[in-house]
């Protein structure tokens, strides 16, 4: 018979399961942003010179 802990431990799972996966996300994205960042600063320091 499954109990309502079992199922508080299955949303628990879960919900870290899903923030475990957004924080990845949000990593990739912020190194994503920053190599973009650095391509900007590159090209502006090309048309400065």
């Amino acid at each position: 018979m499954v109990t309502q802990f079992d199922i508080d431990c299955c949303i628990d799972d879960a919900l870290r399961k899903g923030r475990e996966e957004e924080r990845r996300r949000s990593e990739a994205e912020i190194a994503k942003l920053q190599a973009e960042i650095a391509a900007l600063k590159a090209q502006l320091a090309a048309l400065q010179k």
